[in-house]
């Protein structure tokens, strides 16, 4: 039990098995109302399967650049040419 419910132990392939219970056991509150400044547009390149999602802007490390990864929604740190 967590949270005074009942939930299911399941393995899904990974390393450690996690509790699951269906969201209407636990509701679970994803943000998608907010208004969050951070986001930003996914990347023009951006497969059409990337609708809805929240990206952010990197913040990249010393000798890495913001650039798109063929297949990626978002952009991410590149190394640097």
């Amino acid at each position: 039990k967590a949270l005074g419910v009942t939930m299911k132990l399941v393995c899904a392939g990974g390393c450690c098995p996690t509790c699951w219970a269906p969201d209407h056991v636990v509701g679970l509150d994803r943000h998608t109302a907010l208004k969050n400044p951070d986001v930003v547009p996914p990347a023009p390149e951006a497969p059409t399967t990337c609708g809805g999602v929240r990206c952010f802007e990197p913040l990249c490390g010393e000798g890495f650049t913001k650039g798109h990864v063929q297949g990626d929604c978002c952009y991410s740190c590149v190394a640097s040419r």
